[in-house]
This record gives C-alpha cells, structure tokens and sequence, in this order.
C-alpha cells in the first residue's frame, strides 16, 4: 500500500505541475485577450463621435425649428383673425347703414303719408 501511494504521488506531482501551469498560461492568454479588446473598445469610443452631444444638438435644432414654425402659425392666425375681426365691423357698420336707410324709408313714407292724410 505504502508503495502504491509512493507511486501515485511521483507521478501525480508533475501531472499537478503540468495541469497548473497550463492553466497559468490559459488564464494569461485570457487576461491578454480582454486587455487588447478593452484597448479596442476605448480606441474605438476616441474615434467616433461623441453620439449623446450630437444627439442634444440634434434635438436643440429641432426645437429652434418647432418654435419658428409655432411663431409663424401663431403670426398667421392673429393675421388671420383681424382680417375676420375688419370684416365683422364692416359688415355691422353696413347693416346698422341699411337698417338705419330702412328706418329713415320707413319714416319717411309714415311722414309722407301723415302729411297727405293732412292735407287731404
């Protein structure tokens, strides 16, 4: 028995020894790996352009352009609403005219008539 353990660790030593250098060198090569594709990754972040910058620029634009169509709409209706508002007065001022003209018709044929009922 004592020679069976013997021989188990004379050759389990250097399989041990093997195994852990190989791993050594697989956990290396990894840590390399994320190395140069961390390196790849901030290289890469350099070479392009800042997006959250040029996307707030982006929408600043759109915004300045939305106002300057609301002000001009907003210019449009007032535009729009005093034409209707000189449009209304003059079409009162004409209809209190006519009335007016009708009344004074009216009148005056009442007149009129009252003076030929007097004078007959």
């Amino acid at each position: 028995m004592e020679g069976c353990l013997s021989i188990i660790l004379v050759f389990a030593i250097p399989i041990v020894a093997i195994v852990m250098s190989s791993l050594r060198k697989i956990t290396k090569d990894k840590q390399e790996h994320e190395l140069k594709l961390t390196q790849m990754k901030v290289q890469n972040n350099l070479n392009q352009p800042d997006t959250p910058t040029s996307d707030i620029e982006a929408l600043r634009h759109e915004m300045a352009e939305l106002r300057k169509t609301t002000s001009e709409y907003d210019l449009s209706i007032q535009h729009l609403l005093e034409n209707l508002e000189k449009r209304m007065s003059y079409l009162e001022s004409e209809n209190i005219r006519s009335r007016y003209a009708n009344q004074s018709q009216d009148d005056l044929r009442s007149q009129s008539a009252i003076n030929r009922s007097d004078i007959s």
